[in-house]
């Protein structure tokens, strides 16, 4: 079924002084199909996996740089672990370099879930404003933004109950409980650390409640 989604994948912003400008800061993969948290959840596992080996394999004073770089060979991971029979079920929609910015999250209106896999902080967060999002509406699907001002994807059984037929509710939270456990697994966090977008959006909703409350005066 059409599950619409985005997995942001960023890294380590800051340039090695020997590979300046050479690497990415962040990919944006789009997946169309099954991006529920049950499919995604265990591809991203798997891609972790793939990148701490080749971490932990590379001579001790070049693990740094491994991690620094991870960013391109993370998202192609993603990719490849997302396969199925019969086509690639993620693709690249695009890369950017530098600090990482709201507007590289793209504007798409109908997504119905967002992805943040930071290879920096060792963490995977996820959103969806199904679960409500700050001024407590609930979306089925919305832009990235909106996603994030949801906050970390928390209320699995509320959302999955009123989102799946009865039937199917029970596997799909059996599916996304499988998933976090398998982010656990490889020592990342799991939704537990704020990521470089929800830091932006929160700073953009503080900016925002000071500019009204200055026009309330």
């Amino acid at each position: 079924m059409g599950t619409r989604s985005v997995i942001q994948v960023v890294g380590n912003t800051d340039t090695l002084p020997d590979q300046a400008g050479a690497y990415s800061g962040s990919v944006r993969l789009y997946r169309h199909n099954d991006g529920n948290p049950g499919d995604c959840l265990p591809a991203i596992a798997r891609s972790i996996e793939m990148m701490e080996r080749l971490v932990q394999t590379s001579l001790s004073w070049r693990r740094e740089q491994v991690r620094h770089i991870a960013v391109e060979p993370m998202a192609h991971a993603i990719i490849a672990n997302m396969m199925s029979n019969y086509a690639l079920a993620a693709q690249v929609e695009k890369l950017y370099t530098g600090a990482p910015r709201l507007l590289h999250l793209g504007d798409q209106s109908d997504l119905e879930w967002l992805y943040v896999v930071d290879c920096k902080n060792l963490l995977v967060n996820v959103y969806t404003s199904k679960q409500g999002n700050a001024a407590g509406q609930t979306l089925y699907s919305a832009t990235p933004g909106e996603h994030l001002e949801a906050g970390f994807f928390k209320d699995a059984e509320r959302v999955f109950r009123e989102d799946y037929q009865p039937d199917a509710v029970e596997a799909a939270l059996t599916d996304f409980a499988d998933g976090v456990k398998a982010i656990a697994a490889t020592g990342w966090r799991f939704n537990e650390w704020e990521d470089p977008y929800l830091r932006l959006v929160q700073r953009a909703a503080r900016k925002n409640a000071q500019v009204a409350s200055a026009f309330c005066i």
